[in-house]
């Protein structure tokens, strides 16, 4: 169960257990779990030795979501940071202030801050 808490990742956020996994999955419990995860509700769940085993979040907690590329931040519950639109229009000088937001949107992707807009 330490390796879990350690690793400060989790394979994907999911509101009911997948239907196979084998012993090393850690997911993040979404709102509204069923299943063997109900009641649940934005725990750990690892899978040790064919069980589910559980960890309660505290506050200030921070995992990567590695299914979405993304950090999830816990503040009683998780929370995921919004990516700021990025600018348009606007005059010809603003071209560069423009360039330097994607690419501090970009380096902020890259870290896993951000996930990409689709």
């Amino acid at each position: 169960m330490i390796d879990g808490i350690i690793q400060f990742g989790v394979d994907d956020s999911l509101s009911a257990p997948p239907s196979s996994s084998s012993d090393g999955a850690i997911f993040r419990i979404a709102p509204a779990a069923t299943g063997d995860w109900a009641g649940k509700d934005d725990q750990i769940a690892m899978r040790i030795s064919g069980a589910w085993n559980y960890s309660i979040p505290k506050e200030g907690m921070r995992v990567f979501d590695r299914s979405a590329q993304q950090f999830l931040l816990f503040k009683t519950s998780w929370v995921a940071p919004v990516e700021p639109e990025l600018p348009t229009g606007g005059a010809v000088i603003d071209q560069e202030a423009r360039s330097a937001v994607d690419g501090v949107i970009q380096a902020l992707r890259n870290a896993g801050i951000f996930t990409s807009a689709t």
